[in-house]
């Protein structure tokens, strides 16, 4: 459950270290179909991650905070407190 992380733009870092820049597109294109996820990817030296902007965060948190263990909470905090999506 820990291969991403909050960043200090308040966005999301998934470490997808392990895929290709083509299984990126791939991944990005049906987190924005499945989703409504927009995301970008970066560079990591020769690898890739896939990044949430801010703007997207409170979709993001949304989906996935059910499914989130409670020492995890912490991972999706802005501005201090968890909160669970309703």
């Amino acid at each position: 459950m820990d291969d991403g992380t909050s960043t200090t733009r308040n966005g999301f870092e998934f470490y997808t270290l392990g895929f290709s820049l083509e299984e990126h597109y791939i991944l990005q294109r049906i987190l924005w179909i499945k989703f409504g996820l927009r995301s970008n990817i970066q560079r990591r030296g020769d690898k890739y991650c896939l990044y949430i902007p801010v703007a997207y965060t409170v979709i993001l948190r949304e989906l996935i905070s059910p499914y989130i263990i409670p020492s995890f909470h912490y991972k999706l905090q802005r501005g201090g407190q968890f909160r669970k999506a309703k």
